[in-house]
C-alpha cells in the first residue's frame, strides 16, 4: 500500500502542472489504473488472510477488471 500511496502522490503533482498535455494526463491515468489494481489485490490479500474462499481464477492476477469481475461472479 506504500507504493499504492506514492503513485497517489505523484498523481496530484501531475495535476499541479501548469500545462496539462496529453502525455502527463496519460501518465495520470496509468497511475491511477495501477492504484486501482493495487486496492484491488490487497482486498484478495485480506480476504485470503481472513480464510475466506477465493475463487482459482483470479488469484495472482493483477488486472481489477479481472479480479473484480470473477470474484463478484462467483458470489
Amino acid at each position: 500500500m506504500t507504493t499504492m500511496r506514492g503513485r497517489l502522490d505523484l498523481v496530484v503533482l501531475l495535476e499541479s502542472m501548469p500545462l496539462l498535455d496529453y502525455h502527463i494526463c496519460e501518465t495520470a491515468a496509468f497511475h491511477g489504473r495501477k492504484v486501482i489494481e493495487g486496492i484491488a489485490f490487497g482486498c484478495l490479500l485480506a480476504l485470503d488472510n481472513a480464510s475466506i474462499s477465493i475463487p482459482r481464477d483470479v488469484v495472482g492476477h493483477w488486472a481489477a477488471d479481472k479480479i473484480l469481475w470473477v470474484y463478484v461472479t462467483e458470489i
